[in-house]
């Protein structure tokens, strides 16, 4: 039988206002056979969102990709799903900035590029295909409304960087509070997961779904009210993914 991921909470800090919760959750795989127990991530939640992080094997020749299409689909998947109303997307708006610190010669730099902006996206496109330069790429994509936010992140850590000494290659991904952690999701982070090879296979990826599934829930009943993280029934989610790509490209 193989194992699921184990979850242990780590961190509990109720804020005195009472409107702000925050938790922390480690995830392990379990010892089974000749498989060692792993830490496998940690899930954290801040009022609205949630996110995922863990020890990545990211390669920085494909950061373009991973910003530009293959997070953008994670991202489009999800707000077919939350989005319940026309309306709503027709009257938000929607803002996408890459954050960059860059090392060159000891010098370490910070640079934020608002992407919807055809000069700042070249200026980032260059900067970015200076992979021995660049030590951590943060993408925020914000959905706004008048009624509400939705607010996706992508963070990734880079341990080839010249000149940085973290050689831990962290990646990450954040998450509205709405989003049902889904199949899709779990692939998506196991193909950037530095363990991969050793967990392809050998754990149980529905009941390991579900564990983390199960600790989302508990974020809702903390975070949100019960009626803002229903998902009704709609035309909307039969929608093609490229529809609400294009919302966010």
């Amino acid at each position: 039988m193989k194992p699921k991921l184990m979850v242990d909470r780590v961190q509990k800090d109720i804020f005195s206002n009472n409107e702000n919760t925050h938790f922390a959750f480690m995830l392990k795989v379990p010892k089974s056979g000749f498989v060692p127990e792993r830490n496998f991530g940690f899930l954290f939640s801040d009022s609205d969102i949630y996110s995922l992080s863990w020890e990545g094997n990211l390669d920085f020749k494909k950061i373009d990709f991973v910003l530009n299409e293959s997070f953008l689909s994670r991202v489009a998947y999800s707000l077919k799903e939350i989005i319940t109303d026309l309306e709503w997307v027709k009257n938000s708006t929607v803002t996408r900035s890459i954050d960059v610190i860059s090392i060159d010669q000891g010098k370490r730099s910070h640079h934020k590029f608002d992407i919807f902006k055809t000069k700042q996206k070249k200026e980032c496109e260059i900067l970015l295909s200076q992979r021995r330069k660049v030590a951590f790429v943060r993408q925020d994509i914000i959905i706004h409304s008048d009624r509400n936010n939705f607010h996706y992140a992508i963070t990734a850590v880079n341990k080839n960087c010249s000149g940085y000494n973290n050689t831990f290659p962290e990646v990450g991904i954040l998450f509205p509070i709405e989003h049902s952690f889904n199949l899709l999701d779990f692939k998506w982070l196991m193909n950037l997961h530095k363990y991969k090879s050793a967990f392809d296979g050998n754990i149980d990826t529905g009941g390991s779904i579900a564990e983390i599934s199960k600790c989302i829930k508990k974020l809702k009943t903390h975070t949100v009210k019960k009626e803002d993280t229903e998902i009704k029934e709609n035309s909307l989610t039969k929608e093609p993914v490229q529809k609400f790509k294009k919302i966010i490209s």
